[in-house]
Order: structure tokens, then C-alpha cells, then sequence
């Protein structure tokens, strides 16, 4: 039985770069793997991303669970992001953690 892992946004994108251990990218490449509908959004709303990066990550979250939120998790976060975190994931972070193609 395959494991189930939840990727959040950095994972994924270190996945997707190569910059993963390769025997961890190699386990995941044979596992069943989820990310959360803020991970989707936040992979996809990268403004500088080239039509073949989009591409590739299209492919990657189609291949993937999406795991929705419930409404009390999602008023939380925004709470915790309001209040708490700034800017915990910026579009300048995205471009030194993404990968080259």
C-alpha cells in the first residue's frame, strides 16, 4: 500500500527543481501525493512563470489530491495571516526556490 503525502508549496516546488534528495524524490515518484487547495493557489498565481512552467505544474497538481478546506481551517488562516504572518510567501521567494527549465 502506498503512502499518502501532503506537499505544501515549497515542497513542491523543490520537488519540481530537482533540489530534493534524490532518494526522497525518488520515494515520492512512487507515492500517492497531495497538496492543499492553498498550495494549488499559491503554485498557480505566480505572475512571472513562463507558459512551460504553468505547464508543468498543471501536470503536476493533475496528478495529485487536492485536499479542500473546511470553512472554520480557512477563516483561521486568514485570521493567522492577517494578524501574524506578512508576506510568508512572496513572489521573490517563489523565484529563488523555483525551478530552471
Amino acid at each position: 500500500m502506498a503512502r499518502k503525502y501532503l506537499m505544501d508549496t515549497n515542497a513542491v516546488i523543490d520537488y519540481l527543481g530537482n533540489k530534493l534528495p534524490s532518494n526522497a524524490a525518488a520515494m515520492l515518484d512512487e507515492e500517492e501525493l497531495g497538496i492543499s487547495v492553498n498550495t494549488r493557489m499559491e503554485l498557480l498565481a505566480w505572475r512571472n512563470a513562463t507558459a512551460q512552467q504553468i505547464s508543468i505544474l498543471k501536470e503536476f497538481i493533475d496528478s495529485t489530491i487536492i485536499h479542500n478546506l473546511e470553512e472554520s481551517v480557512i477563516l483561521g488562516g486568514i485570521e493567522l495571516r492577517k494578524n501574524i504572518v506578512s508576506n510568508f510567501l512572496t513572489p521573490s521567494l517563489l523565484q529563488q526556490r523555483w525551478f530552471t527549465i
